[in-house]
């Protein structure tokens, strides 16, 4: 046994949280979006993923229709994005490093239809900051780990940022409910360190993990997202196989892999 970076950068996230949360870069430029009707998302892995729980809420919020794609999507498929109107639709490139080549390059064959492009990405002067319009940073202050823990809290809270400030400037929302939900993710990040402790606690008290040879995540909702993010932090870390369902479509197959000693993490809130 041995202890992990990735412990570290866990006990990092409230203070990184609590900073990015009073940083005013997202509530800037989003003055420049109101008009904007159609966003579109470009990432991999962990940035895909923050993409996918937090669409809903930018759709709900400011009203405009969200659509996620991993690059390979945008370099081989005909996607939607290109029957938009250049002045109305945004495209948003998700890199923490800023040197995903995947999504540098969707982002040079989106630039030449002259779509404007918002950069989301922890490093200054990046590969992917040079390429965009607008970039909304981090400030997750480095992570030398592949399997990243900061960073995908972090894009969660600047994507989330961005469905306020989008709904404020467009008038959508006013004053009294923006601030509700500033004071709402507040009080979720000061409950991170309580959070990650009571896990540590309950898998280290009943042993979990050992001799775990594959583990399901299944979630509903936001938590789809974050079943798929869980599963790929696993696969990451522990390296055995793992899969991601939602939990209506969990019958329909994946059900019939499940044998006696099968892991299974099911995320509710509900």
């Amino acid at each position: 046994m041995y202890e992990s970076i990735m412990w570290t950068y866990i006990c990092e996230e409230q203070n990184v949280l609590s900073e990015l949360l009073k940083n005013k870069e997202v509530e800037m430029g989003a003055k420049k979006l109101s008009s904007m009707e159609a966003l579109y998302f470009v990432a991999h892995g962990s940035s895909y993923n923050a993409a996918n729980a937090i669409a809903p809420l930018i759709s709900k919020l400011s009203k405009v229709r969200v659509y996620i794609y991993t690059p390979s999507q945008v370099m081989h498929n005909e996607i939607p994005l290109f029957h938009e109107d250049t002045d109305t639709a945004y495209v948003c490139g998700i890199s923490q490093t800023g040197t995903s080549r995947g999504v540098l390059e969707a982002l040079d064959k989106i630039k030449e239809s002259d779509f404007a492009v918002i950069g989301i990405t922890d490093v200054e002067d990046s590969p992917l900051e040079q390429k965009a319009d607008l970039v909304f940073h981090l400030n997750c202050h480095g992570e030398d780990s592949n399997a990243k823990t900061k960073g995908y809290s972090s894009t969660l809270l600047v994507l989330y940022k961005m469905a306020i400030e989008l709904a404020y400037s467009k008038g959508i929302i006013q004053d009294d409910f923006r601030d509700e939900l500033y004071a709402e993710i507040e009080k979720e990040i000061c409950d991170v360190p309580f959070a990650a402790q009571k896990v540590h606690d309950w898998c280290k008290s009943r042993n979990y993990g050992m001799g775990i040879s594959h583990v399901y995540v299944i979630g509903n909702g936001i938590n789809y997202a974050t079943a798929m993010e869980g599963q790929l932090k696993l696969m990451e870390t522990v390296c055995i196989p793992t899969m991601f369902s939602n939990i209506e479509e969990f019958s329909h197959g994946m059900h019939r892999s499940l044998k006696d000693d099968s892991y299974v993490i099911l995320l509710d809130t509900e």
